[in-house]
């Protein structure tokens, strides 16, 4: 498997608990994450890409437990084997895309 979650749980600052289901994806392989508004969906995604940490469970990648690893490790775990499109693009207006 090139990413495995197991367990996850994540509390939000408010008391809100989301419990995700567990995820297997492997290499080639797509998923789909659908849900209502509010769901969980954004926060497991930030969680699978390292821009969130791991309260309570495990993530995996090619093998590699990553949920325990600090914010600079994060970082290049997420720079070196993750790419992600962020559904609002953010962009700062006055630069080139290749800029």
């Amino acid at each position: 498997m090139i990413l495995t979650t197991k367990d996850l749980r994540y509390t939000f600052q408010n008391g809100e608990i989301i419990n995700f289901p567990d995820v297997e994806l492997d290499v080639g392989k797509k998923i789909l994450v659908v849900g209502y508004s509010g769901s969980g969906k954004t926060t497991l995604l930030n969680l699978i890409a390292g821009a969130l940490k791991v309260q309570q469970g495990e993530i995996s990648l090619a093998g590699r437990d990553y949920s325990f690893l600090s914010s600079g490790q994060l970082d290049k775990v997420r720079a070196d084997n993750i790419g992600y499109i962020f559904q609002t693009l953010n962009l700062i207006p006055f630069l080139s895309v290749i800029e």
